[in-house]
């Protein structure tokens, strides 16, 4: 495929891995089938996951070219991962300077519980130790 030809829809990269917008694996098998406005040739895997079937699409992922609605088979590119992480906020405490008054711990736990435990630990080590800062809230952060 030219270049240019990969260019037709710039939401659509037929390089990187594809899928449906219904979540469903995408094979690309050919690029230049000789039709009018499908030339491209794809497998997409069953919903079952055990067997694919060859469809055809215009250049821009669409099963239709005329259709300007988006279905749940047209093709699209695979999202990136989306990680969730916890992080806690603090506020500093007794006079303390910081700005807007939040700390934010410096790095993001896997889980929900993880956070929770460090925060439990920083209350008590405030209790113990006399820090200056005050435990505030666990949030989910999308990176």
């Amino acid at each position: 495929m030219s270049n240019d030809e990969k260019k037709c829809n710039t939401d659509l990269d037929w390089d990187k891995p594809l899928q449906t917008r219904d979540g469903r694996h995408v094979r690309l098998l050919a690029t230049d089938l000789v039709a009018d406005s499908r030339p491209m040739v794809v497998a997409i895997r069953h919903s079952s996951g055990h067997r694919e079937s060859v469809y055809t699409r215009t250049r821009d992922g669409k099963q239709y070219s005329t259709d300007r609605t988006a279905r749940r088979s047209d093709i699209i590119n695979v999202p990136p991962p989306v990680t969730k992480v916890y992080v806690n906020l603090y506020h500093r405490a007794e006079g303390h300077v910081s700005r807007g008054g939040v700390i934010i711990q410096g790095y993001g736990h896997s889980s929900l519980k993880s956070a929770e435990s460090v925060a439990c630990t920083c209350r008590q080590l405030r209790g113990e130790r006399g820090l200056s800062w005050d435990f505030v809230q666990t949030i989910e952060v999308e990176v």
